[in-house]
Formats: structure tokens, C-alpha cells, sequence
């Protein structure tokens, strides 16, 4: 079989360039390398771009008309993920990428519109409208420096229009076209994200190519000075500064078997100061301990038990067991446990104690530590900046809207807490959820509405706020308090929300890495009642689908609930089952998912 240079592609184990995500597409085909769009209906036909475009710098792309309208959009993930069972609320992006007037047209039927979701959040598209030239190019540059979105046809007719940089998370380029009704003609396009400036042969290979800044990709345009292809040598590296920026550094699942007497598990490969473990096999508790509390202080995410003794040691280069408890260590059954790397274990045995411990250095005072000292000074705390966790345990006085620090000098994406001396459930707040709710981890219950719990508006960038109404929930007098603060880290933890669609073909779910670990939580919506915590993991699911589950908020033993079949992606995650517990139609999701591998590095399984 003969190939011509179109078929070739420039990717390498060092650099891939951005495609169309065909586990995006909805009613349309994407082929020639996921380069290629085609729409299957005369309307309602989207997909999205495999890679997300950075929010800073500056990036190009062109495009090629083939047949039709092609209508390409630039805008945030979360609007695609909320919505992507409705179609006339596709995220608002769908909507608009049809709706409203030309603002601005220095050619026929080509323009940038721009719109509003409701939250303050714009995003603009371009419409190339079937007046112009079939097989005219393209062109888009997106300049966060400056603020501006360029649009170009045939290198001529130039438009602009200001970028809103008020955006949740992550942009992607869209191209489609949402909209109920009519009879539209089918469309097609060809995308060149610096892989074929001959769009798929539909243009002859032009005499002169162009890279960009980074003399990477072949355009068929000179590329704005100071651009660059989207492509994942021009990713940032992974945030925090450890050898190799490798995610295991602070986050590792790993598993074993227990040997009913005791042992040391150092496949974990640094000092964790959170493990988490759970039996596969016996419907026992999980049980957590942590470097702030201390060797064999444990907690069950499973119940509202109080601290108790556990069996759960940590060492450094992983943690250690003792005797023949089910939870950790019965002889010959099989065990998962989930490690994170905060900041050391402080010290509170020495004179003058260092109750702080930041990014591996203990610290006798906040002020020492350079974390913010709210109206509560914790007990004890363990900030990793780097990996974006803290862990602080501090005691309640009973008052309303007192403030503790966290350390982490940007918002907390999730929290959870316990109170170690009541029974009371664990709160826990998520940023997707709306503001004045809450979620219990140790429940399957939906979230709640209660502003005196978690008030939103209280956890800033270096404080959270204790319960508006004194002596409940997060600040009882009296009584010791427990919080473990999450915040996101691009390439290693991401903290989001999605709305099921009941369909074995899921909704994809975009991290920006490869998942190790994935928790998902019903919070509203579909009909449901309940919903419990679901977790998968790469160590124990070694292939795709992932189907090996385990619940959080129960005493159970691993089994495949409910269908749990889950794609664990270079760049995401996408189910591929209908259950209940994480697709159910009109559903809503939030989740937690830590890094095997940022995108930029990773592979598929």
C-alpha cells in the first residue's frame, strides 16, 4: 500500500500535534488522521480539539473549507462537559456557534461573534460562510498576551476581536454547528495544526512552508511573529520542580498482600504524609492515617467513626503495616493503598516544637512558614505548595466564621474535613458545586445547601472559613478538626464536573493527563436519589476499560458496580457504561483525579 506525503505525519515520541478528538464528536466524522471534519446531519454535529490551548502565549492554526458552513469556536471545556446530553444547552457553546448577529465583517459572510454565557465568561468563534471559496485557508491566532483573536481568509481580510480572559479552566478549538431545526447544508473541513499544509491534498503543496517561533510544524501561512503550534513540545512542562517532573513524585496508588503479620511497603518511592487503604477482597472499612496526626491515628472515609487506633505507619519511601487487621493487612488477601506527598511531617516532639511543616521544612511559627495566620491557629499543618495539598488540624472554639490558613497561596479546588472527636459526617466542599452547597464523603446522599457549612465566599486563596453558625459543623468547641485541601495543579490533579449522558459512548472528560486515580460523586439531577463515591485507580485497572471499583463511603469489597466501564485516556477520561453511580442521563458529577502522566509526556494504554 502506497502512501503520499499527506498520509505522513510529523508526530514523534517526543512531540504530537493537536487533532480533532474523535471521542468528542457528536453526529459528524472525523478521518485523515482526526485531521478531517464531516458532518452525518444537517445540524446538531460538534467535535473538539484533542489538545487544550494554553492561556498564555500566543497560538495558531488554520483550516480548510471543503463543503458547507464551517463554523469554528474557541471556548472552555466546562461548558462542553456540563452539557453534553442536551442539546439545546450543549454548554451554550453549540448554541452560539449557530446564533447571533455579525458584529464585525470585512469579508462576505465571515465574522467573529462574540458571546455570554450569563457569568461574565465570553468566548468567540468564526464562521467561514459557504459565499467564499471553497478550499480558501484559514488562518486563527490566538494572542492571550494581547488579548486578541485573528481571523483571516486566503491571507486577506482580516478581523479581530478582543479575547476575555475570564475563563474557568482550560480553551479548546471547536468546529461544528448546534442548532435545532432547519435544513442546513453538510459541512466539512480540514484542520492543519502544523502536521499538512496541504489540508488532506485539497490544496497543492505550497513552495514555501512555515514553522513557527520554535521552528516546529509546516503551515501553509507565515504564523504570526512570536506564535506556536499547538503540539505538545510546546506545552508547558509539569508545575512542580522534581526529578523528572514525574506526578509519582507526590501522588501513587499501589497495591499488595497482606501477610497477617506485618511488613514495610516501599514501592511508593518517597515519604507520604496522606495514605489511604482499602481491602479489595473484604468488605472491611478503609482506613487513612496522615503525617499530621500521626503513626496509627486512623480514619474511615466509609463511616462518621471518631479517630481511632489503626494499623498504619509512614516511613520514607512509603508506609507499614501491623498484625492481621482486615482493613491493612489480612493474611493473603489483596490491598490498594492511595499515597500523597504534602509538605513532611511537622514536629511536635522537639523543644521548641515546629508544628508547621512546608514543602519539606519544619517551622516553629506561621509567620516563619510565610502562611497566612487566619483567627484559628492550626495544631499542626503539612503544605505542599508545589503539589498543591495541605493537610490542617486545628481546635474548634465555637464561634461562627472564624478563618484558619491553609498554606497553599491559591484557592483550595476541594476540601474534605472530618471532626476527629464527634461522629458527625465528613463535610466536604468541591469548587464545582454551586455556592453554599456541600457534599458528605462518608454518604451516597446528593450535595446540600447550606451556606453555614462551607461559605464559598470564605475559601480564598489563603484562608478557609469555619460555619457561619457557631458551635456546628467544622468548629465545634472544644473539639479537634481534621481538613485535607486540594488545589489544582495543571498536569497533576484536576478538581471539575460533568453532566452523564446515559450512553455507553460517555461523556470525555478532559484532565490534562493520564489519570492514576479518578473519584467520582453524584451530586444532583437524573432522577437519582443516591449516588455513592466511586474510585478507580491504574494499579489495579492495568488496561482500558477500567472496571475494578471501589466505593469511599462503604465498607465493601471491589467488584464492578453497576457497569463501571471507564476509558483511561492520555489526556482525560471517558465512560464507556450507563450506571447509575457516573452516567445516568441529566446527572451531575463533580470529580477528583490525580496524574500518572501529564499529557505532554503521556501515552495511551
Amino acid at each position: 500500500m502506497a502512501f503520499s506525503a499527506e498520509d505522513i505525519v510529523p508526530d514523534s515520541p517526543t512531540n504530537n500535534f493537536c487533532t480533532l478528538n474523535p471521542l468528542t464528536a457528536r453526529n459528524c466524522s472525523v478521518s485523515e488522521g482526526n485531521l478531517k471534519f464531516q458532518s452525518v446531519t444537517h445540524n446538531d454535529h460538534d467535535v473538539m480539539s484533542s489538545i487544550a490551548i494554553p492561556t498564555k502565549g500566543i497560538w495558531y492554526f488554520e483550516m480548510c473549507r471543503s463543503e458547507g458552513d464551517l463554523y469554528f469556536a474557541v471556548a472552555p471545556i466546562e461548558w462542553y462537559q456540563a452539557n453534553t446530553n442536551n442539546t439545546s444547552e450543549r454548554g451554550y457553546i453549540r448554541s452560539a456557534l449557530y446564533y447571533g448577529p455579525e458584529t464585525s465583517s470585512n469579508w462576505t459572510s465571515s465574522y467573529i461573534q462574540g458571546h455570554g454565557a450569563g457569568d461574565g465568561s465570553t468566548f468567540y468563534y468564526a464562521q467561514s460562510g459557504y459565499n467564499g471559496s471553497i478550499n480558501d485557508v484559514h488562518t486563527c491566532c490566538l494572542d492571550f498576551e494581547n488579548q486578541l483573536m485573528t481571523v483571516t481568509r486566503a491571507n486577506v481580510g482580516v478581523i479581530q476581536a478582543p479575547l476575555n480572559n475570564n475563563i474557568m479552566s482550560y480553551d479548546f478549538v471547536y468546529v461544528g454547528r448546534s442548532v435545532t431545526g432547519g435544513s442546513w447544508p453538510l459541512s466539512s473541513g480540514y484542520f492543519n495544526f502544523g502536521q499538512d499544509p496541504t489540508f488532506g491534498d485539497a490544496k497543492s503543496p505550497p513552495t514555501t512552508t512555515y514553522t513557527d517561533a520554535n521552528g516546529i510544524g509546516a503551515f501553509y501561512y507565515q504564523p504570526p511573529t512570536g506564535a506556536l503550534a499547538l503540539c505538545t513540545a510546546n506545552l508547558p512542562d509539569f508545575t512542580p520542580t522534581v526529578n523528572d517532573d514525574t506526578p509519582q513524585e507526590y501522588f501513587k496508588a499501589v497495591t499488595y498482600t497482606g501477610n497477617g503479620t506485618g511488613q514495610s511497603i516501599t514501592s511508593v518511592g518517597f515519604q507520604p504524609d496522606l495514605v489511604w487503604i482499602k481491602s479489595r477482597i473484604i468488605a472491611n472499612h478503609h482506613q487513612l492515617t496522615d503525617s499530621v496526626r500521626g503513626d496509627n491515628q486512623a480514619l474511615a472515609s466509609s463511616e462518621t467513626y471518631s479517630e481511632y487506633t489503626g494499623q498504619i505507619s509512614l516511613n520514607t519511601n512509603g508506609f507499614s503495616v501491623t498484625g492481621s487487621a482486615n482493613a491493612t493487612n489480612n493474611s493473603s488477601n489483596a490491598y490498594v493503598a492511595w499515597c500523597w506527598k504534602a509538605g513532611g511531617p511537622p514536629d511536635l516532639t522537639s523543644s521548641p516544637t515546629k508544628p508547621f511543616a512546608k514543602n519539606g521544612v519544619q517551622y516553629e511559627t506561621l509567620s516563619a512558614a510565610n502562611i497566612t495566620a487566619g483567627t484559628i491557629t492550626p495544631t499542626a499543618m503539612s503544605v505542599n505548595t508545589d503539589a498543591g495539598f495541605s493537610i490542617i488540624q486545628w481546635t474548634g472554639n465555637g464561634l461562627a466564621s472564624k478563618t484558619i490558613g491553609h498554606g497553599l497561596d491559591v484557592r483550595p479546588a476541594m476540601i474534605i474535613h472530618k471532626d476527629l472527636d464527634g461522629t458527625d459526617a465528613w463535610l466536604s466542599w468541591h469548587q464545582s458545586l454551586s455556592s453554599g452547597y456541600y457534599i458528605q464523603l462518608s454518604e451516597s446522599n446528593q450535595a446540600f445547601n447550606n451556606v453555614d457549612v462551607w461559605p464559598s465566599a470564605g475559601i480564598t486563596s489563603s484562608v478557609i472559613t469555619t460555619t457561619a453558625n457557631a458551635t456546628r459543623f467544622n468548629n465545634y468547641n472544644g473539639e479537634r478538626h481534621i481538613a485535607y485541601c486540594f488545589a489544582e495543579v495543571e498536569g497533576y490533579s484536576k478538581f471539575g464536573s460533568y453532566t452523564g449522558n446515559g450512553s455507553p459512548d460517555g461523556p470525555f472528560v478532559y484532565c490534562g493527563f493520564r489519570p492514576a486515580f479518578v473519584m467520582v460523586k453524584w451530586t444532583s439531577g437524573g432522577g437519582l436519589t443516591t449516588g455513592s463515591w466511586r474510585i478507580m485507580d491504574t494499579a489495579r485497572n492495568l488496561y482500558n476499560p477500567a472496571t475494578l471499583d471501589l466505593i469511599a463511603n462503604e465498607a465493601v469489597s471491589e467488584t464492578t458496580y453497576g457497569n463501571d466501564d471507564l476509558d483511561i485516556l492520555s489526556n482525560g477520561f471517558k465512560w464507556r457504561s450507563t450506571g447509575s453511580f457516573h452516567n445516568t442521563s441529566g446527572a451531575n458529577y463533580i470529580f477528583m483525579a490525580f496524574s500518572e502522566q501529564p499529557f505532554k509526556f503521556s501515552n495511551a494504554r
